[in-house]
């Protein structure tokens, strides 16, 4: 089964086998809605797909700012309150500003990563207390090459994400403006693994020369631990 989110269309469809396809939520208008039926719910602009460990479906409803789960034929909001802002740190994540979400991925202990793309920063909601914090960015706009902890460095529009390596908890993510793949290991230190942060592509050169322009998706392959 693929599950793709149609952002302009404001609808979340499954493809199945025999490629049949399959309305699992959404109206196709541009509308954040209540909770309720997942087929008779507007959701906004939904971005990046996820599946927790017991299979239930995430998604960022990027322009209504927020992130909801299709559950029992229902769309439930677990985080954000449609409000155009990030705020609410070491709080409830339902009570909480979530800015333009874009990228979800759970680490191996259930938890949500989220890439709030407007406001230049990756948050962690804890999905057993429902807490959530900043794991990456300042909410400053800028790309620090040679940065060390992911909480005290600016990032730029960060998008897709991934844990990796797998298990491990870390975590790598696209940064959309300055075309760095940047990684976060589990202790919270950073180092960019990928980009010149230069406007351009090129290719076979080293890594932290081969540049990325608008890099926006990320997804882990059977690669071990960078080194």
């Amino acid at each position: 089964l693929t599950y793709l989110s149609l952002t302009e269309y404001h609808r979340i469809i499954r493809i199945e086998a025999g490629g049949i396809v399959t309305h699992i939520a959404g109206l196709g208008t541009a509308v954040s809605g209540p909770d309720g039926v997942a087929t008779e719910t507007s959701i906004n602009g939904p971005r990046g797909l996820a599946f927790d460990p017991t299979g239930t479906l995430f998604f960022a409803e990027h322009d209504g700012h927020k992130i909801r789960k299709v559950f029992d034929g229902g769309v439930v909001t677990v985080a954000g309150t449609g409000v155009d802002a990030s705020t609410g740190d070491f709080g409830l994540a339902i009570d909480a500003g979530v800015m333009t979400p874009t990228g979800l991925a759970f680490d191996s202990l259930g938890r949500l990563l989220v890439t709030e793309r407007s406001a230049h920063v990756v948050r962690r909601i804890d999905m057993s207390t429902g807490i959530i914090t900043v794991v990456a960015g300042t909410r400053y706009q800028g790309s620090i090459y040679n940065a060390t902890v992911a909480v005290n460095t600016n990032i730029s529009f960060p998008f897709g994400i991934v844990e990796w390596p797998a298990g491990s908890n870390g975590f790598v993510f696209a940064e959309y403006s300055s075309g760095y793949i940047r990684y976060v290991n589990a202790d919270g230190g950073t180092r960019v693994l990928m980009g010149g942060g230069a406007s351009a592509f090129s290719s076979g050169m080293a890594s932290n020369n081969a540049f990325l322009p608008e890099v926006g998706c990320v997804a882990r392959g059977a690669y071990g631990p960078p080194q």
